[in-house]
């Protein structure tokens, strides 16, 4: 499932935000992979890398963030030692369709669902009056045509 900022705050990450001590951006795509076999992922649009976590191996789905390349180096190190995966795609915000690509190829992941409220349906569906409801489409090829807006 796909999950933005705001629901996965509410739902499943720790009480307080993350806040670097220098907040150097990592300024590139990355990615990492630290899949321990769990057979669905809980993803999170996280845009700077704010939200706190358990060990991966506390939730019972695989975690992965998805930032933009704007998160802090600092995040990520601390998403390291917290066995998180995650993705920086996308320069001042996430692009979403290259997130989409890199879940695909490196990560195995073929169909998403997506729940959470109108920014998050609203990047991946355009202006449509999805609100609160859970959207599940099949990827593919198709990730560019569908996804207008970045997070």
């Amino acid at each position: 499932m796909v999950s933005g900022r705001v629901t996965a705050e509410l739902e499943l990450a720790k009480k307080g935000k993350f806040a670097p001590i220098e907040n150097i951006p990592v300024n590139v795509e990355t990615v990492s992979n630290k899949s321990s076999g769990k057979k669905h992922y809980e993803i999170i649009m996280d845009s700077r890398g704010t939200l706190l976590w358990k060990d991966d191996s506390e939730y019972d789905k695989e975690m992965l963030i998805i930032t933009s390349e704007k998160v802090s180096k600092e995040y990520l190190e601390y998403l390291d030692q917290k066995h998180i995966s995650y993705i920086a795609s996308g320069e001042g915000k996430i692009d979403l369709a290259r997130a989409m690509e890199i879940l695909g190829e490196s990560f195995g992941v073929k169909t998403v669902g997506v729940v959470g409220g109108s920014k998050i349906n609203t990047a991946f569906f355009g202006r449509r009056p999805f609100g609160r409801s859970p959207v599940a489409y099949r990827g593919g090829d198709r990730w560019k045509a569908l996804i207008p807006n970045g997070v």
